[in-house]
């Protein structure tokens, strides 16, 4: 019998967030949709810097490939919002 005071495995597991069956199917099915996301914004990066490059003169190249660069990481920053979007969250009921 159960010490007074103590919580069972099974109670840990089901209050742990992101720990549950749901979540491993979830997370299972986003692989390839990272796949795809990643394999697209490579392709966006480099048709991208191709671009900068073939229309910036050579006193322009620097600063526009910086400015592209800007550009891109706050663009990468979207699938960081969207992956916090997608956890689940906890409720705050205990």
């Amino acid at each position: 019998m159960a010490a007074t005071g103590s919580v069972s495995a099974e109670t840990v597991r089901r209050s742990t967030p992101g720990r549950g069956p749901a979540f491993r199917d979830r997370r299972d099915r986003g692989g390839g949709a990272n796949l795809v996301i990643g394999v697209g914004l490579g392709i966006a990066l480099v048709s991208g810097l191709l671009e900068v490059q073939r229309s910036a003169t050579g006193e322009d190249f620097a600063g526009l490939t910086g400015v592209f660069y800007a550009v891109v990481y706050v663009g990468f920053l979207v699938s960081t919002l969207i992956a916090d979007l997608a956890l689940p969250r906890r409720s705050g009921r205990g």
